[in-house]
């Protein structure tokens, strides 16, 4: 055993990207058939979902390597010829070579119709409730796509409030004289979701930002005592946003 040890020593110490990059201690092809016998380990044994992977974006395939930091770079740019859809993040081992595949298609198309029947809970007043019941949520905010769309709202409606979006006498709300439409949900919707509007809408966060919180704060009591259009969802919107931005709290 110490003579094993002894020779084996140096080849012991060597990291993963190391060996790939010696010829004589591993063939190209034999490195080859072990990263993709690794692929294949670590893809799903089993797909539960009735609609195709391949039209549904959400359910595409995400796959994290973890691989030591000096041979980060290689390994990454060895394993990508086997997939795409590739995220490399440091491990603290250099030997070990780290894979994981996930796939959210089957939960993510239930959310996604959780998250309408919620939307429209939020925006329809059930008159058999009472006001001051705490009705339990299904499935937290913070993990759907509700999120991102509640908090574009909120920006619509700071920027009206702000008078960055303005409303002409057609209607239609405008910023940067670019026309967004007459209907707040589908300027929100437009401004979360679709890549066209991504710039506008860091264009839109970076001015609202350049206000005093004690300024935005009295905009949207102004916006609460003069509009009477704001829809029951629009409403709780700017009370929670008129909580966020006093100044007592």
């Amino acid at each position: 055993m110490p003579f094993v040890r002894q020779q084996f020593e140096q080849l012991g110490n060597l990291s993963i990207g190391e060996i790939l990059k010696q010829s004589d201690l591993i063939a190209v092809n034999t490195a080859n058939l072990r990263l993709n016998q690794l692929s294949d380990s670590a893809n799903l044994l089993l797909r539960i979902q009735d609609i195709d992977a391949n039209l549904n974006p959400t359910s595409q395939r995400e796959i994290t390597l973890w691989v030591g930091t000096k041979d980060k770079e290689q390994i990454f740019a060895f394993y990508s010829r086997f997939s795409r859809s590739l995220t490399a993040l440091v491990a603290e081992d250099d030997q070990r070579l780290c894979i994981l595949t996930r796939s959210l298609g089957f939960p993510a198309y239930f959310l996604s119709q959780i998250e309408f029947y919620r939307d429209c809970y939020e925006r329809t007043q059930n008159e058999q409730i009472e006001p001051d019941e705490n009705i339990p949520d299904l499935i937290p905010e913070e993990i759907g796509s509700g999120r991102e769309l509640k908090l574009a709202y909120q920006k619509v409606i700071l920027a009206i409030a702000l008078g960055l979006l303005s409303q002409h006498s057609q209607g239609d709300y405008q910023f940067n004289g670019q026309s967004l439409g007459k209907n707040r949900e589908q300027i929100t919707l437009a401004l979360a979701t679709e890549f066209t509007f991504q710039e506008l809408y860091g264009d839109l966060e970076e001015r609202i930002e350049t206000f005093e919180r004690d300024f935005v704060y009295h905009k949207l009591l102004e916006l609460g005592t003069s509009t009477s259009d704001l829809n029951h969802y629009e409403g709780k919107l700017l009370d929670h946003l008129l909580s966020e931005y006093n100044p007592l709290n």
